[in-house]
């Protein structure tokens, strides 16, 4: 949709749907990667990685959810990771 908006197109040099690929590509100094800081908040904080924003509406829209089937009662461990990640994304909600 950016590339319409915009009337430009990306060239890309790899296409991958794991986050830890996209990291290992940019870590190795072989490209750029798009990807919400929450993604990457930890490698930020080691200074692995850096986040440039960028000032695009329809790149500031992106969101992510956490899905499970209604009226599934989830079992000890599920329900501990549903709840951990839970609080995790709400500590990286943007203001607003």
């Amino acid at each position: 949709m950016v590339e319409f908006r915009e009337q430009f197109r990306f060239t890309p040099v790899m296409t991958s749907n794991s986050i830890a690929v996209l990291k290992h590509f940019v870590r190795a100094d072989m490209g750029i990667t798009l990807l919400p800081e929450f993604v990457v908040a930890a490698e930020i904080a080691d200074q692995q990685l850096v986040a440039i924003p960028v000032d695009h509406s329809l790149l500031a829209s992106g969101e992510a959810h956490m899905i499970t089937r209604l009226g599934r009662h989830l079992s000890a461990g599920p329900h501990k990771l549903l709840q951990h990640l839970t609080a995790w994304m709400r500590a990286f909600r943007p203001a607003g």
